[in-house]
């Protein structure tokens, strides 16, 4: 049995983030669950989320105005 891979998207720009999704679309078993646009709103959404429980995979843009995917 294959499970889903839950996805949150994180990048500033919502083309990015766009073009990502339709890419990972092709994909049965990913599922984008979620996306943010700065570091700490990845942070806050992998909260409300609770973690584990909701996603599997942050794809990360580690260039982010605020906090970037380093941080």
């Amino acid at each position: 049995m294959n499970a889903t891979v839950r996805v949150l998207l994180g990048d500033d720009h919502k083309i990015v983030r766009e073009g990502m999704k339709m890419v990972l679309a092709d994909d049965p078993l990913l599922q984008v669950v979620a996306e943010a646009d700065s570091g700490h709103a990845v942070l806050n959404t992998v909260q409300a989320l609770h973690g584990p429980q909701g996603i599997d995979v942050v794809l990360l843009d580690i260039a982010m105005p605020g906090m970037d995917g380093l941080e």
